[in-house]
């Protein structure tokens, strides 16, 4: 990939258990076979960070951004795995010029 966009779920979780996370991250796998991601991951961070796991997506450009953002697997994601055990989140969205 030589350029695109960035999307990032910064995402505290209310149940910090292993198992917990390990739910999400298998949740975000599923969200990552939507046509419009090139490549995705997840970041577990460590003991008393402010943010437990940062979940990325790479996408083409801002089209395939507003087509994921709205897709319906993405928003139930959103809806039912992460707000599930959710205590705080954040999101961000960067323009990549260089292969990640």
């Amino acid at each position: 990939m030589t350029a695109g966009v960035l999307h990032a779920d910064l995402i505290a979780l209310a149940d910090q258990s292993d198992a917990a996370r390990e739910r999400l991250i298998e949740a975000a796998a599923r969200v990552a076979e939507i046509e419009h991601v090139l490549a995705a991951g997840a970041i577990e961070a460590d003991a008393g960070s402010e943010f437990d796991v940062v979940l990325f997506f790479a996408l083409a450009d801002l089209a395939a951004l507003e087509a994921f953002g709205t897709d319906e697997r993405y928003t139930r994601f959103l809806q039912q795995d992460v707000a599930a055990n959710l205590r705080a989140f954040a999101g961000a969205d960067v323009s990549i010029d260089a292969g990640l």
